[in-house]
């Protein structure tokens, strides 16, 4: 009859299917090579920070930095967000009175405001 017959009956898959390579490859390199994250600078709210950066190949996190400015009843939490190459510790800004600092090491992990 000419159809082919494995050992289970008729076998009509005997190609796998076509996959669209260079839509695989773009993202598949992209998603590798850089991730993106939310960034702004000392702003004082969280809605000041949706803005996007694509990082660089060698920035595998994302950083939210919550700074505290003033004293008393004028202090306020400034958010900071960031591509880094590497997840900061207190030591990193000794000048800075820091109240919080989160890292993550994915695409859009930054976007809750500091702790």
């Amino acid at each position: 009859s000419g159809r082919h017959s494995g050992p289970n009956g008729p076998n009509p898959v005997t190609q796998p299917l076509p996959q669209n390579s260079f839509i695989e490859k773009v993202f598949s390199s992209f998603a590798a090579e850089s991730i993106i994250c939310f960034t702004c600078q000392n702003q004082l709210s969280n809605w000041n920070c949706l803005g996007t950066t694509n990082c660089s190949q060698r920035e595998k996190r994302c950083v939210t930095l919550g700074m505290v400015s003033g004293a008393g009843n004028d202090s306020r939490v400034l958010i900071t967000k960031a591509c880094a190459r590497k997840c900061p510790s207190e030591k990193d800004y000794p000048e800075k009175a820091l109240s919080s600092l989160f890292c993550c090491d994915c695409s859009w992990c930054n976007i809750l405001p500091p702790r």
